[in-house]
Order: C-alpha cells, then sequence, then structure tokens
C-alpha cells in the first residue's frame, strides 16, 4: 500500500518559490563551457588544460572548481596507459647480425 507522506504546509509553499543562486547560476553557465572545450578537444583535455582555456576566455575560477565541475559532470578526459615493458624471467642472448 502507499503511504502518503505528509510535509508542513509552509515547507510546501516555500519550496514552490526556491530560486536559483548566483554561484548556483555561475556553475551551470561554467559547466556547459567545459563540455563545449571538452567536445572541442575531443575529449583529450583535462582539468588543468580546461582551466587554462577558460582563463584565456575570461573566466576567472581555480582549477579546482574546474576538477569539482567535471567530476560533478561525469567528464573525463581520455588518458593512455604508458607501455613499461617487463623483463623476462630468462636472460636475453644478444644474437649476432648476419
Amino acid at each position: 500500500m502507499c503511504e502518503i507522506l505528509e510535509i508542513p504546509r509552509s515547507s510546501h509553499y516555500q519550496s514552490l518559490q526556491l530560486v536559483v543562486s548566483n554561484r548556483e547560476q555561475e556553475n551551470q553557465e561554467l559547466t556547459k563551457e567545459i563540455h563545449l572545450i571538452y567536445l572541442e578537444s575531443k575529449g583529450r583535455y583535462g582539468a588543468p588544460k580546461i582551466h587554462e582555456s577558460l582563463l584565456t576566455r575570461g573566466f576567472s575560477l581555480s582549477l579546482k572548481r574546474v576538477q569539482r565541475l567535471m567530476s560533478k559532470a561525469r567528464i573525463r578526459s581520455i588518458t593512455k596507459k604508458k607501455y613499461r615493458p617487463y623483463p623476462s624471467k630468462e636472460k636475453v642472448i644478444q644474437l649476432d647480425n648476419l
């Protein structure tokens, strides 16, 4: 059976008048801009390069804020694992050049 949750009438009407804060509006605008830069770079740019691009476009924000907004929007750069050769267990025998 379905239980109906009751909340106070004042809370209901107060929730209808909620206004988005200036900081939240700014974050939404920055997230759109971050997404555009990310798509322009074909997903290659990480937070430091996106931060640098935003600074050149006239935005004033920190690297940590860019990182936070990117993680909130689930934006991650493409990373490729560096190749590291593993030594073999046997000793490598040098062959003569024929």
